[in-house]
């Protein structure tokens, strides 16, 4: 399997706390929590910088014979340690170095009283990305339980800013679902055409006791709302709305109808849903999505699955799934 951790330098550019880690497959260097930033940067191979290089093309000066010519604002991307590019990027793009990272997320977990849950870099480097256990937990009837987390990242090739927001994973299944609310996800970002602000993300980041309150609260009321078959019909109608086209005035569906029936079977019989907070619940058929988008949905390998439920598609979706699913309960 091709996975996207940084392979880099001959090993897994991956640290992790605990007995295993719950996204990565379990790969990587274990540490502890008491660890020094610098010492769990070091473990999980962050210990390289990002620097700008000039980039040059060749221009031919006479037959068989060329000159390197300065391309005018564009800078390469490159990485201190293995001198690999990793972006082509414009003047205005601001880096926030690995280790800025991991500091600043260190510092901001001690203040809330988090604990480090993982750190590491994917796709080569041109991801890295903390994540933290708040040590708080939201727990449902039987033994339904999801336990808060908070992920930082950033990229070095555009194709994410700094960001950091909060998420949940639900233990039975290791189902994790940003803490979408009414309206959108809790999440603080920060484009690389802009100054990294500490403090900023700090403040954004510190209303998680008010975040955490009504997610709870959320989630609650979507388990104990009973779904029928048209609340299901209305409910994936919303979520595939973009799959919709319309010919001689009539809305055809275009909704894969593979993906609604594995989605529908995973909220009735997968990981969790014979519990009371999840059988024939919003709840449940929310968990359907995610599980599907985490687990089993179609992907090049199991870390392009794992990197679309965390940064991309996946979580995209899954945030609406539960945001429709709030409507619905309102």
């Amino acid at each position: 399997m091709a996975h996207l951790i940084d392979m880099s330098n001959g090993k897994e550019n991956l640290a992790f706390v605990g007995d295993r880690q719950e996204i990565w497959h379990g790969l990587g260097q274990q540490i502890t929590a008491n660890m020094t930033p610098d010492e769990q940067r070091i473990a999980a191979g962050l210990n390289w910088g990002v620097e700008k290089r000039e980039v040059f093309y060749n221009v031919e000066s006479s037959p068989g014979e060329t000159l390197p010519q300065l391309i005018d604002d564009r800078f390469a991307l490159v990485r201190s340690d293995t001198q690999e590019s990793l972006y082509i990027a414009s003047g205005q793009y601001k880096i926030v170095q690995p280790k800025q990272v991991v500091e600043f997320f260190s510092d901001m977990i001690s203040d809330m009283g988090f604990q480090m849950s993982s750190l590491g870099s994917l796709k080569d480097g041109k991801v890295v990305f903390a994540n933290a256990s708040t040590n708080k937990a939201i727990r449902l009837k039987g033994t339904d339980e999801l336990k808060g987390y908070c992920l930082l990242t950033t990229s070095f090739d555009g194709s994410l800013a700094t960001m950091a927001k909060h998420t949940s994973i639900r233990t039975v299944c290791m189902n994790t679902l940003a803490m979408a609310t009414r309206g959108q996800g809790k999440a603080a970002r920060v484009s690389h055409r802009s100054i990294f602000d500490a403090d900023k993300i700090k403040r954004e980041m510190g209303i998680y006791a008010e975040t955490f309150e009504q997610f709870e609260h959320d989630v609650f009321q979507l388990s104990e709302t009973k779904i029928t078959s048209s609340s299901v019909e209305h409910f994936f109608k919303e979520l595939f709305a973009e799959k919709a086209v319309t010919i001689d005035k009539k809305s055809l569906s275009i909704i894969p109808s593979s993906t609604v029936k594995k989605i529908v079977s995973l909220a009735a019989n997968g990981k969790g849903q014979n519990m009371t907070s999840a059988k024939g619940t919003l709840w449940g058929l929310v968990n359907g999505v995610t599980e599907y988008y985490d687990h089993n949905a179609k992907a090049r390998s199991d870390d392009h699955r794992a990197f679309s439920s965390q940064f991309g598609q996946g979580d995209t979706i899954k945030n609406k799934a539960f945001r429709i699913a709030l409507e619905m309960a309102a």
